[in-house]
């Protein structure tokens, strides 16, 4: 209770006195006084409290660090390519399609399939299927909690892959 009342104090005064800043050099001496405030509360009524004069120059757009501004300039790599590589917080693909660049007559565990998109990628769990001969679309597609399962057209079950190059 008395915390709030002691948070009440230091605000009052920042809402009885709006700063009203006349031009854009002023405003970034307000923005900075107001950033240089501890409390969280404190900064929030002192930004609040900034009123911009009519007339005057609105404030430029803050610029994003350096990092973030690369990131969004270097080009994207195309998705298809690293499907299966990329990180989690990137926005995913759900499946990738392609065939089986080398006829296999089945899978099993540790089996490496390479796909005519040059990807391969590695059967990781202990199933063991058949293939029927002949050339096979196939679809990687992505499952819950960063699993990829390996669908071959023609076969009712997909193993648990992941990708090795």
């Amino acid at each position: 209770m008395r915390t709030t009342h002691l948070r009440i104090g230091l605000l009052l005064p920042a809402l009885l006195a709006p700063v009203v800043v006349p031009a854009q050099g002023d405003l970034g001496a307000a923005v900075l006084r107001c950033r240089a405030l501890p409390e969280v509360m404190q900064r929030v009524a002192c930004y609040d409290a900034i009123v911009v004069a009519p007339g005057a120059a609105r404030p430029a757009a803050v610029a994003p660090p350096a990092a973030a501004a690369a990131a969004r300039a270097a080009p994207a790599a195309p998705a298809a390519e690293n499907f299966g590589f990329e990180g989690r917080t990137e926005a995913a693909m759900a499946f990738v399609e392609s065939t089986l660049a080398e006829p296999v007559d089945g899978w099993r565990a540790n089996q490496r399939l390479r796909l005519a998109n040059g990807q391969v990628w590695q059967v990781s769990d202990d199933s063991q299927g058949f293939v029927p001969p002949g050339p096979r679309k196939v679809r990687v597609r992505r499952g819950a909690l960063g699993a990829f399962y390996l669908e071959i057209d023609g076969v009712t079950r997909s193993p648990r892959v992941r990708r090795v190059e």
